[in-house]
């Protein structure tokens, strides 16, 4: 080989080292970006709302006179009685979360007060409305939410919200939560709702 070919295959071995070298860089810094954004590309909710749960009070007051409870003197028990896991479906019709025999179980198995032991309905903690788990032995009537645990059925458990007891209490239909849009949009959107 003359000299000339020699600077020649000098010069292109060089070149391509330097190419070579480049689109590693490259590549490198493509990955490392990739690495760095891809995480934060998960799916993010336009609306708040990722679970709805169940908990029961730890604190509340009621309006003078009545067994509705004020929604801003609420306190909810550290974690819920009802997990999203566990809700297995919503009647939007019927006004009854479909729920697992698990839960279910525990609620039937509940010592439950004659007055009833009041819960909410949260999603992502905020609550939307509250009610009480209430006993058919009692002789008490509520003029607020309630769901009758001996309702909660063993075949298809599901915990079923009424207007008061013994009875619907035809004020509280001017203002009945159960159907809130906040519901019923979570509940559609991850098939949950039952139409």
């Amino acid at each position: 080989m003359n000299k000339v070919t020699t600077l020649c295959l000098d010069e292109l071995s060089d070149y391509f080292t330097y190419l070579v070298n480049r689109i590693m860089k490259k590549l490198f810094n493509i990955i490392l970006l990739s690495a760095l954004i891809l995480p934060s590309c998960e799916k993010q909710d336009i609306y708040p709302g990722d679970s709805l749960e169940i908990y029961l009070l730890k604190d509340y007051k009621t309006v003078q006179g009545s067994a509705e409870i004020i929604k801003s003197s609420i306190t909810l028990e550290n974690y819920p009685l009802v997990g999203y896991k566990d809700i297995l479906g919503y009647d939007s019709a019927n006004y009854e979360f479909k729920i697992s025999d698990t839960v279910a179980r525990e609620i039937r198995n509940m010592t439950m007060p004659l007055a009833g032991t009041a819960f909410a309905v949260a999603i992502d903690k905020e609550v939307i409305y509250s009610g009480y788990f209430w006993t058919v032995l009692s002789s008490i009537s509520c003029d607020w939410m309630v769901i009758l645990t001996s309702n909660i059925s063993y075949l298809d458990p599901g915990l079923k919200i009424d207007l008061g007891y013994p009875g619907e209490i035809n004020d509280l239909n001017l203002r009945d939560p159960r159907n809130d849009y906040r519901i019923i949009r979570l509940l559609r959107d991850d098939n949950k709702l039952i139409m």
